[in-house]
């Protein structure tokens, strides 16, 4: 879904397909792990280089799993936690017990104000969903780019979506990008007036969707986590993250469903790299180029 985006492009190794990567900025960065686990980080680590070299750029990783930061440190480039996800086992996800108490509390409040939660079919109230990404998107100031969804009709039609109505009119939805074996929560975008709760009961619908498709992984998506660097440029970006992206509510909002959380990873050659690297994301991802989808 991101290449339909148009700011990612697919980073290829002998016309194979290897991972997805944008340049942005002095960087090229690689979004995420290979795409397939047969391919190897060291083959990625040097395709990555070799085309950033092309381009004279810095050659950089963005979210990539544990595994790909170990073979990136062992090559000898720098490496920092960035973020973490949060995802959830749809066939253990439950309300009940301890570990359900706060999302039973948001339940009940999105019940209390009478909202109700569909499972969107091919034909989409694109009017309605219109006025609320437009409204949402004013209040925070643009939609975001590079490694996140950006709202479009082309975009959402390849995603599951979920709808959270008052009687006949939509007050919020949710998309799910879906691929093997996974889940991932992409846009979530309501209205001023929605009751307390709304997105989590959508949220909640959504897990439940996929343990029925017997889905193994919802991935509710990564928040920024710097708190455990001590490199002075990161932790101004961690301040700036925090601030616009609304880190702590969106941190509060996650581990309601009592998620298992994953620490994600950048790496680059040089701490100076790196340090542009998360720059240049940063700027890519709150002022993204003009749309350009692709079908």
């Amino acid at each position: 879904n991101l290449l339909r985006q148009g700011e990612l492009g697919m980073l290829a190794h002998h016309h194979n397909p290897l991972a997805i990567a944008g340049l942005t900025g002095q960087s090229l960065v690689m979004v995420g792990d290979p795409l397939a686990p047969s391919q190897t980080t060291a083959l990625a680590l040097q395709t990555l280089s070799r085309a950033a070299a092309h381009t004279y750029s810095r050659p950089v990783i963005y979210k990539c799993c544990a595994r790909v930061a170990l073979a990136a440190r062992k090559a000898g480039w720098c490496v920092a936690i960035v973020a973490k996800e949060a995802w959830v086992d749809p066939k253990t996800y439950s309300t009940a017990g301890t570990a359900g108490r706060q999302i039973r509390r948001m339940l009940r409040k999105a019940e209390a104000g009478d909202v109700t939660v569909t499972q969107a079919g091919k034909n989409l109230p694109f009017d309605q969903m219109d006025v609320i990404a437009r409204d949402w998107a004013r209040k925070q100031g643009g939609e975001r780019g590079f490694s996140m969804g950006r709202y479009d009709r082309d975009y959402i039609c390849h995603q599951r979506v979920f709808l959270a109505w008052q009687k006949n009119r939509l007050i919020a939805f949710v998309t799910l990008s879906e691929v093997e074996g996974e889940w991932a929560l992409d846009l979530m975008r309501k209205r001023e007036t929605a009751p307390a709760g709304t997105m989590h009961l959508l949220v909640s619908h959504a897990i439940l969707a996929a343990e029925r498709a017997d889905c193994p992984r919802v991935s509710l998506a990564a928040v920024p986590d710097f708190a455990t660097t001590n490199r002075r440029t990161i932790r101004r970006l961690r301040q700036m993250l925090d601030q616009r992206a609304g880190t702590g509510g969106l941190t509060r909002f996650k581990s309601c469903f009592a998620p298992h959380w994953e620490q994600l990873y950048a790496a680059a050659p040089t701490r100076l790299a790196l340090g542009v690297g998360l720059w240049d994301v940063t700027r890519a991802i709150h002022r993204p180029k003009r749309r350009n989808y692709k079908r």
